[in-house]
């Protein structure tokens, strides 16, 4: 084993992120004794420079990496498709290199009380924040991770939401509400995020952002009824008419509908064909006949009902 660490330390001298230990940007003898070390123990995961793809380090690992290293064949990169700088190129994954996107874009919009959700997906930890909202007017912002978070504070003013924190208590890497914005009007055909700033921890600078997200108006929203409950709700419009009307009957029929509005019988069913008379709430689903009380209520007649709550003269 002496040999091969004699041997490698050698021939080895580019600049090889995968197996650098010690991250000095070289390959020394304190990164060689480490891998070793971690191949004779199985301590190494197999991630920095397992070649073969089978999770642990072995001498097959070793000689791909020396060959790479003398041919010249090792190209630096990051090897995450789902990254900001992928390298197609690239056959080694260089370290700690891999950016990703934060992504900002709309959540639910309700017309109605004037609020919009604004999402955020996060590739690491966010200190701050800060984009343009256009074809709102702006209200204010508050709830989500920024409004729930000790130390965080959000302002908005013309059109511009800036969000900080006081401390250390960043927001988290992943998909989350960031805030909710509040808003008194549409100004424009399409709302629209733009000039987002996500900015990383004190020394991490800010996030590359996918921005630009819109939502489009094909024209001046109509008036017409905003009311969800009603038969004409147009979830299309930000301006209730008046209009609304709703649905009537058991059945909520509204105008227009196939059919007409049913009523609840008095056994309970929406349309049924029960009735009332003098035995009560007969026919239909009840299984009782209209004239089921009627009968001799005297019960000293050879042909008493005890059923019978109405007499009709035939005791015998």
């Amino acid at each position: 084993m002496k040999k091969l660490i004699i041997s490698i330390i050698l021939i080895i001298s580019p600049i090889l992120a995968q197996c650098d230990w010690n991250e000095d940007d070289t390959i020394d003898i304190i990164d060689i004794t480490s891998m070793v070390d971690c191949i004779l123990f199985d301590c190494f995961d197999g991630t920095q420079c397992d070649w073969t793809g089978d999770g642990a380090m072995n001498i097959v690992d070793i000689v791909e990496t020396v060959d790479c290293i003398l041919n010249d064949c090792a190209v630096f990169g990051c090897m995450d498709i789902e990254s900001f700088n992928f390298n197609s190129d690239a056959n080694i994954q260089c370290f700690d290199c891999c950016e990703y996107e934060a992504i900002l874009y709309f959540g639910m919009v309700d017309p109605i009380p004037g609020t919009i959700e604004i999402w955020l997906d996060a590739p690491g930890p966010v200190a701050g924040f800060q984009f343009n909202i256009s074809g709102l007017t702006i209200n204010g912002a508050s709830a989500g991770a920024a409004g729930s978070t000790s130390g965080w504070q959000v302002a908005t003013s013309s059109g511009i939401v800036i969000g900080f924190v006081f401390g250390e208590d960043y927001l988290p890497a992943g998909n989350y509400l960031l805030t909710i914005l509040t808003f008194s009007e549409i100004v424009g055909f399409d709302v629209c995020i733009s000039d987002v700033i996500i900015s990383a921890p004190p020394g991490g600078g800010s996030y590359p952002v996918i921005d630009e997200n819109c939502l489009i108006y094909c024209c001046e929203p109509e008036p017409a009824c905003t009311d969800p409950e009603a038969c004409n709700f147009n979830p299309d419009s930000m301006y209730d008419d008046g209009s609304c009307y709703y649905p009537v009957g058991c059945n909520d029929w509204c105008l227009y509908d196939e059919g007409e509005a049913l009523e609840n019988d008095c056994f309970g069913e929406c349309g049924g064909s029960a009735s009332m008379n003098e035995c009560g709430c007969v026919g239909g689903s009840t299984g009782l006949d209209s004239d089921w009380c009627y009968g001799c209520t005297d019960p000293d007649a050879n042909n008493f009902d005890p059923l019978a709550i109405i007499d009709d003269g035939s005791c015998e």
